[in-house]
This record gives structure tokens, C-alpha cells and sequence, in this order.
């Protein structure tokens, strides 16, 4: 009876343990908030351990860098572009950053309850690696971009998005 006392007790205080490290990660995360100029409020969520930059039309995350032009290393982002100003993303030009050594794959998924096309570029024998979600409006494109490497962070990032109309 006494060891069946000890065994619960351990396993909830390991548990607890467990439950409380969750917490932390979860805290590790920020919020960011913004009404953009052409009439739309953007939110998502990030980690604390990227640096966030707001950089003409994109809202940029990365690594802190020491270029005197951006403060990050804009590995993720998501780039506000008009419908005339955007280009489709296609294999030719990833043919050529990638030497014709990729792997392509579309896929639909939901960004803030919209439909949205996920296409990510994989390098078949090396590291490189680029994500690129597009979300359309009728007066508005957000792409939602990774070029760093394939996470559950990201995943969290983009699912986190929201996008409304004002």
C-alpha cells in the first residue's frame, strides 16, 4: 500500500514536472499585433528567441544579425504584396538555386480559416530548404515564406496567423 502511495506520488510529481516545462515553452512565445495600410489587421504569434523586424512590406523573423541594413537574419516572413506587383512561385527559378538537385511539393492548407497554397522546395542532396504559403485577396497577397529549415516552430508560426479585413 505504502510503495502504491510512492509510485502515485511520483508520477504525478513527474507529471508535474512535465506539465510545468510545457508552460515554459509555451511563454516563450510573443504576440504581435498590426493594422496594415491597405486595410487589414495581422496577427501571429513567434518565438522570443527570433528577432521580429518590421521591414517596409514584410514582417520579418530571424536570428539577431550585425548587418547594417536589417537586424535579422529573415528566415521567416510574411510579405505583403499587391496582386499586380506578385509572381507565382515556380520551379524554374528554384531549378537555378538549387542547381536542378530539388523535390516540390503542393499541397492546400487553412491559414485564419482560409484556404491557402502551401508549396515547399527541398534540396534532394544538401540542406537547402524554402517554404512559401500564399494567402490571396482580392486586393492583397500575403506570402508567407521560411527559408531556413523545416520546424514545428514554423508550423506554429503560420498556424497562429490571423488576417482580417477591417
Amino acid at each position: 500500500m505504502i510503495l502504491r502511495f510512492w509510485i502515485i506520488s511520483l508520477l504525478t510529481f513527474s507529471y508535474s514536472l512535465v506539465y510545468s516545462q510545457n508552460r515554459t515553452i509555451v511563454n516563450d512565445w510573443k504576440v504581435y499585433t498590426e493594422s496594415i495600410n491597405n486595410g487589414y489587421n495581422i496577427q501571429f504569434e513567434y518565438p522570443q528567441s527570433l528577432k521580429f523586424d518590421r521591414i517596409e512590406n514584410c514582417c520579418c523573423l530571424g536570428k539577431e544579425s550585425k548587418s547594417t541594413e536589417y537586424n535579422n537574419t529573415m528566415d521567416w516572413g510574411i510579405w505583403i504584396t499587391e496582386p499586380q506587383d506578385f509572381t507565382e512561385p515556380d520551379s524554374i527559378y528554384y531549378k537555378g538555386l538549387y542547381n536542378n538537385d530539388f523535390s516540390m511539393k503542393r499541397e492546400t492548407v487553412l491559414v485564419s480559416n482560409l484556404q491557402a497554397e502551401r508549396t515547399v522546395f527541398r534540396q534532394a542532396k544538401g540542406d537547402k530548404y524554402d517554404e512559401i504559403i500564399i494567402l490571396k485577396f482580392e486586393d492583397c497577397i500575403f506570402e508567407i515564406t521560411n527559408s531556413k529549415a523545416e520546424s514545428v516552430d514554423f508550423e506554429r508560426f503560420w498556424k497562429s496567423i490571423k488576417i482580417k479585413k477591417q
